[in-house]
């Protein structure tokens, strides 16, 4: 990536997308130019990062950090969907990111980091909105002994809604977590969470030092007895294996064991306290989507989309968590008729497409 703004002849001469985000960040940042790291070969021209460039200022206060933010998933130059309402995906992102009071050069691997989330973006077609969130499969800077393994997202709290020549946009910002904060968020809710680490960094900003804030007793019981009392706010997820499909001898659904992992915890957060569970796996088909609901039988049926829907009970469903595990096999749970799940291995790639580690 070149460490400079795309001159004016590298790009369309009409920059309005790109005028609106400089706009918003001058409210805050006035006149100062940030460091700007572009994409030396742009996304459309065949290039390997989605981004066309992400802008970093260093910022003193309220304590020492870098402010990245990224352009490229929003319309920068013309109008090119048919949704007049949103430009582009409708959101930048943004991540903050603790620093060294001395430190003149921020780390290049958040800008990767970045670009490899805009990249899962681009290619899976699902966007990120405050409240989501999602397991990095190891420390979100790579090599670094962090205990931050995975993000949430939560909206930059500088930076509002804006309207663009484009349509609307907001800036979701990165926020990097530990498992088992990751955990608390999927167990109860992503906005109480963010509140209670907004107690700590009123901006979000991610200190790859940092230890779990459960490890603090007044937390952790605050999260407790709050996920207990209201259950999890997460009503639809997206795993990357999973899909279902009618036999002779009944109906199976096909999990990868990290997506198995994340059901089974959602599951117990939602159907326990009467609430419907969307789990959608990668493809636009019913076969990877499946619906739990809440229902004073068990029962398995289809929707009128084709997807599978299946009603349990409170109790089947606590029956169901416990027939199954987040490891390869088969697994009959006697909850419902000629029914079946298994859970195959999941294989976690790099960027050059090996295998590196296995779950399951």
């Amino acid at each position: 990536m070149a460490k400079t703004k795309p001159p004016a002849d590298a790009a369309p001469e009409a920059t309005p997308g790109w005028d609106a985000i400089d706009a918003a960040l001058e409210k805050i940042y006035g006149k100062a130019e940030p460091l700007h790291y572009a994409s030396v070969v742009k996304w459309m021209m065949g290039g390997p990062d989605p981004l066309d460039g992400v802008s970093v200022y260093k910022r003193d206060l309220p304590s020492p950090h870098w402010h990245f933010v990224s352009y490229g998933l929003t319309e920068l130059y013309v109008k090119e969907s048919d949704d007049a309402e949103l430009s582009g995906f409708g959101f930048e992102l943004t991540f903050r990111l603790a620093r060294d009071a001395k430190a003149q050069q921020p780390p290049m691997w958040a800008v990767a980091f970045m670009q490899n989330l805009a990249r899962y973006i681009f290619e899976s077609g699902n966007a990120f909105a405050p409240g989501h969130h999602l397991n990095a499969n190891g420390p979100i800077a790579q090599g670094d002994p962090t205990e931050l393994r995975a993000v949430l997202f939560a909206s930059d709290p500088e930076l509002p809604e804006i309207e663009t020549p484009h349509g609307s946009m907001q800036f979701v910002q990165i926020v990097g977590i530990t498992l088992d904060e990751l955990e608390a968020v999927q167990t109860w809710n992503s906005a109480g969470f963010i509140a209670l680490l907004a107690d700590h960094f009123p901006l979000l900003v991610t200190d790859l030092k940092r230890k779990s804030f459960l490890l603090d007793a007044a937390t952790a019981k605050t999260v407790h007895e709050q996920t207990k009392k209201e259950g999890s706010s997460t009503g639809e997820i997206y795993v990357g294996e999973w899909t279902w499909r009618k036999r002779s001898h009944g109906t199976r659904i096909v999990m990868g064991a990290q997506s198995a992992q994340l059901w089974l915890v959602q599951l117990r957060g939602r159907l326990a306290h009467g609430r419907p569970l969307v789990v959608l796996g990668a493809g636009d088909k019913p076969e990877n989507a499946t619906m739990f609901v809440p229902g004073g039988t068990n029962e398995i049926s289809l929707d009128e989309d084709g997807a599978l829907l299946i009603s349990l009970t409170a109790k089947a469903a606590l029956a169901l968590i416990a027939s199954v595990q987040p490891t390869r096999g088969i697994y009959k749970p006697t909850i419902l008729q000629d029914f079946q799940i298994e859970v195959v291995p999941t294989s976690i790639k790099n960027q050059k497409g090996e295998v590196v580690k296995v779950v399951g």
